[in-house]
């Protein structure tokens, strides 16, 4: 089971979500309980627009590792493209108890409090994955995007110049700085 399941990953990483559903898949029928295949499932099911489906296999996999914050987070991406929001926002805190210190997961949760209506939240949050890692720059830019968002234009311009200060020439950045240079 080990074998396959290290086989899904690596066919994972190459784009081949297919294949290494189909890896992960004979993992799981060796070892049901595998929490790794389950992942890898869930991540190539994403992979493949079959989002409901890895939805269960993220689920499975949290309960088999609940400590394991990238189950959590990935489940609350998914949660987060299948608009749902609240649900999300949930996987993203768990995912945030166990590892607080990580700016990815402080900016993933601002997005789905935006999501789900609970914009000054996100706007917090975003606020704290700066504060956890100040070179964030998608930190930064989703920052500007949900302050933009709530009318509070005078501030998105100078988080918008860290941001190219940071990485000259981001296009997003440099659209956004348009639309605030606008508002």
């Amino acid at each position: 089971s080990a074998y396959h399941a290290n086989l899904a990953m690596i066919l994972e990483t190459e784009g081949r979500a297919e294949d290494a559903a189909n890896a992960a898949r004979r993992a799981l029928e060796l070892a049901p309980t595998h929490a790794g295949a389950m992942a890898s499932l869930a991540n190539s099911l994403r992979a493949m627009d079959r989002h409901d489906e890895a939805v269960t296999w993220y689920e499975k996999a949290g309960q088999a590792t609940p400590n394991d914050p990238a189950i959590w987070s990935n489940l609350g991406s998914t949660l987060d493209t299948l608009g749902r929001h609240d649900d999300a926002v949930e996987a993203f805190a768990r995912a945030l108890a166990r590892a607080p210190g990580q700016a990815g997961l402080h900016s993933n949760m601002g997005s789905a409090l935006k999501s789900a209506g609970r914009l000054a939240e996100g706007i917090a949050a975003h606020r704290e994955s700066i504060r956890v890692d100040p070179g964030f720059v998608a930190g930064h830019t989703n920052l500007a995007t949900a302050l933009l968002e709530a009318g509070q234009t005078d501030e998105a311009p100078g988080i918008l110049e860290r941001v190219l200060a940071l990485r000259p020439g981001d296009r997003k950045a440099l659209a956004l700085s348009a639309i605030a240079a606008g508002a």
